[in-house]
């Protein structure tokens, strides 16, 4: 399957090597061809939500062809055109850095613990290997001879994605339960409370209704799990599941992502304003990261993680719909409303979190066409377009006018 404007992790590796050499060649005179600090940079560009995979959900970045990833700008249609993001990626890699002890000078190591001449350095070995992740079993590894060997290639391929389509959920709903029992309760529980003023409404603010999509997802789990179990591991129709779990999700993920600048807004603000909230979040994500996992993964990435995984949806029962046979109308049927109802869907709740915006963040810079998929703007005549254009921005006046009508009451 195509993905465009994707690349894949030895290319992120690659362009970030490129220019450690460069620098390392210039300024210090070090030429190395270790490529595993580049590959400590990805992971931490990845962390911070600057690209993420595209078939799978937070696997740490791997230096190989395998994995394909994506600008988070890109899953969202965005375009050449589209504003570029304004919070850059941040961080010190302490392994390109000096020592941080005044008095270091050539020669022998300092007092320090992290002195790069303790051998953390790029002139001399890692102390730390390259952590590597199990490869996950595909479908066909799991059921064996005993099934695959009745159906065809193209069958073992679509069930293939069918389970990973499965994990990806448990994943998810997973992450889903990290946000409850690393986040919400601990801040519910801590005393003395470190948001000064009522944390529930703080807690609704900013988490507004991510345990509603919580339950939405593990229903449709279950159905799967169900279906999985009726078929006897092959299973042959999955677009009636996804057709109604696309009406299920309606009004909750609307309602999540449409409340999401609002809920990012609210989070910076009292990280910004509050050091005890930020040292309650720093402690928290430490705790986070899953099972086999090596990135630690913050707030901000669990609660951009239900739009994120709504994004990817289309992309994947795509890839079911043209493995499916074609002697399967039924299906073929269902997978095309499924996927046209989850990108109506996803146009509903991107024009949520456009009102919600303001005209403030990215989202508030949208215009119509970032607001409108590539297919229909390419399918409406010219006077269509523009009709839509004024609707726009009609709405946009409309919802500045009210504004100011809030703000002056």
């Amino acid at each position: 399957m195509n993905y465009e404007r994707a690349f894949t992790g030895k290319e992120v590796v690659s362009t970030i090597q490129s220019q450690i050499q460069r620098e390392l060649a210039i300024n210090h005179g070090i030429s190395t061809s270790d490529r595993r600090v580049a590959l400590q940079v990805a992971r931490s560009l990845q962390s911070q939500h600057f690209f993420c995979e595209v078939e799978s959900d937070s696997r740490p970045l791997q230096d190989k062809v395998e994995g394909l990833y994506k600008f988070m700008s890109d899953f969202t249609g965005g375009s050449d055109s589209t504003p570029e993001q304004k919070e850059l990626p941040t961080g010190v890699v302490t392994i390109l850095t000096r020592c941080y002890s005044p008095s270091c000078r050539d020669g022998m190591p300092c007092y320090a613990f992290a002195c790069p001449r303790r051998g953390n350095s790029m002139s001399r070995p890692m102390a730390t290997p390259e952590e590597t992740l199990p490869a996950s079993e595909t479908w066909a590894e799991k059921v064996g001879d005993e099934i695959t060997q009745y159906l065809t290639s193209t069958e073992i391929d679509q069930q293939n994605i069918i389970h990973n389509l499965i994990e990806r959920e448990e994943q998810y709903v997973q992450d889903l339960d990290i946000v409850e029992s690393n986040f919400i309760k601990p801040l519910r529980n801590t005393y003395p409370p470190v948001i000064a003023y009522n944390v529930e409404e703080f807690i609704d603010d900013v988490f507004s209704n991510i345990l509603d999509l919580r339950e939405c997802n593990r229903r449709l789990i279950e159905v799967m799990y169900v279906r999985r179990r009726e078929e006897s591991l092959v299973i042959k129709n999955i677009g009636d599941i996804f057709f109604n779990a696309a009406f299920e999700f309606k009004l909750a993920y609307q309602a999540y992502i449409g409340h999401f600048p609002i809920a990012e807004k609210r989070l910076k603000d009292e990280v910004d304003i509050n050091p005890e909230f930020r040292l309650f979040l720093e402690k928290c994500s430490r705790q986070s990261p899953r099972q086999g996992d090596t990135l630690r993964l913050d707030l901000k990435h669990f609660l951009g993680r239900p739009n994120e995984h709504l994004q990817k949806y289309p992309g994947i029962l795509e890839g079911v719909l043209s493995l499916t046979e074609e002697g399967n109308i039924e299906d073929k049927s269902a997978l095309e409303q499924a996927i046209w109802a989850i990108k109506n869907l996803q146009s509903v709740a991107q024009l949520r979190t456009f009102q919600s915006a303001v005209g403030r963040g990215t989202p508030g810079k949208w215009e119509r066409r970032d607001l409108v998929s590539p297919q229909l703007r390419e399918s409406l005549p010219k006077r269509e377009a523009k009709r839509q254009s004024l609707a726009v921005l009609r709405m946009i006046v409309g919802v500045i006018t009210n504004l100011r009508e809030r703000l002056r009451a």
